[in-house]
């Protein structure tokens, strides 16, 4: 699995993507469609039509890095269709922090995830 550090960030865009694209393809697309600075470390995540298939694009040291899953027999979740219309709307793409990348890509849904509290105890009963 990835590493993530603290302060890399994580898009997702909603838009069914052709996969056909690679690294060039959707460098390009991050830099022209998203504004992106593609060789800041973030990762920029993209789907095709069908669901059943994610790539991650993201810059490491010294080049892009292309990491792809297909699920078999499933798709990944994304939000309701009228949800989705609304988020595509508003902005092609959604920031999600690490856990929620951890469970889009073993299928859940990403948009109900949310971080842990961290819990500060003083003393212990």
């Amino acid at each position: 699995m990835l590493r993530i550090s603290n302060n890399v960030s994580i898009y997702v865009c909603l838009e069914a993507m052709d996969m056909r694209r690679a690294i060039n393809g959707l460098s390009v697309l991050v830099v022209e469609r998203f504004s992106g600075a593609i060789t800041s470390g973030d990762l920029y995540v993209f789907f095709n039509k069908k669901r059943d298939l994610v790539k991650i694009l993201f810059w490491h040291v010294n080049g892009f890095v292309l990491c792809q899953k297909r699920l078999e027999r499933h798709k990944f979740v994304l939000p309701a269709q009228k949800r989705l219309a609304e988020l595509v709307e508003a902005d092609v793409l959604t920031k999600i922090n690490a856990v929620q990348l951890e469970g889009l890509l073993v299928g859940l849904d990403f948009m109900l995830m949310k971080d842990f509290k961290n819990i500060s105890y003083t003393e212990l009963v």
